[in-house]
């Protein structure tokens, strides 16, 4: 019996404090709703200070988010770090 295991390596955001500071005061609650929504208001928090680690898909969440509320940006995220996918 062979068993392959693939390993991959995945790049996770840390913290998005920047596009919380950025968004303007109109749309800010909007968007903090939103995150909470999807992340759950304990993880959202955690997340937007970089103590928990935003995983790819929910990256592309934030962004979208971000971006119907007219915020564009280079990067979106505090900083990366590459974690394996287990």
């Amino acid at each position: 019996m062979n068993i392959t295991v693939r390993i991959r390596r995945l790049r996770y955001a840390r913290g998005f404090t920047r596009v919380s500071e950025l968004l303007t005061v109109r749309v800010a609650g909007t968007f903090r709703l939103r995150l909470i929504s999807y992340f759950g208001r304990k993880n959202y928090y955690l997340a937007r200070k970089g103590e928990y680690l935003i995983n790819p898909a929910a990256q592309q969440y934030i962004i979208s988010q971000a971006e119907a509320l007219g915020l564009r940006l280079d990067d979106y995220f505090d900083e990366y770090v590459e974690r394996y996918d287990w």
